[in-house]
């Protein structure tokens, strides 16, 4: 499975009456004018875009996959499910499971309540990533540059052409 943040994004409910919204929108005019200076305002919010888009791939590409993945062994059977058995692997019974003090419940429990934690950070990330790119797209509007989306689409663009150069120089070795 591949994150897609677009489709994300797309995807959350936000409610922009919310006191914590607000706070972010407030957030992002303070951050402004604090800066006071246009260009470092836009480095700014550059930042904190680039930081959110990081992180919250990150989140949607591993960590919360692999809390996923291991809710989903311990709703199995405890240890392994069906997918995990084969020839090679079995239960050591010289060695006591790390767990046994605790319920498999609780142990289902305590790993559901982490992937709510990580799906809050996510939403949290979002809607910073959101604010940050619209204020800087807005500031770079003004000061005649680029916008986010195009700075990460002419990255990509390099980064391409640099990998296909880099395989012409190993394809003449």
């Amino acid at each position: 499975m591949n994150f897609d943040l677009r489709e994300y994004i797309a995807s959350l409910k936000v409610d922009t009456n919310d006191s914590w919204f607000k706070d972010t929108t407030r957030w992002v005019e303070l951050g402004e004018s604090v800066v006071d200076d246009a260009y470092l305002a836009r480095a700014l919010f550059w930042g904190v875009a680039s930081a959110m888009e990081n992180q919250l791939v990150y989140l949607g590409n591993n960590f919360r996959v692999n809390l996923t993945n291991q809710l989903q062994r311990l709703i199995g059977n405890g240890i392994l499910s069906e997918d995990d058995v084969s020839v090679f692997k079995f239960a050591n019974e010289l060695r006591p499971h790390i767990n046994e003090d605790r319920s498999k419940d609780d142990l289902i429990a305590d790993k559901e309540a982490q992937i709510a934690q990580v799906d809050a950070k996510m939403y949290v990330a979002a809607v910073l990533f959101v604010h940050a790119v619209r204020k800087h797209d807005e500031i770079s509007l003004e000061l005649n540059q680029l916008t986010y989306s195009a700075i990460k689409a002419r990255a990509s663009q390099r980064n391409s052409n640099r990998t296909q150069m880099d395989e012409k120089v190993v394809a003449q070795i």
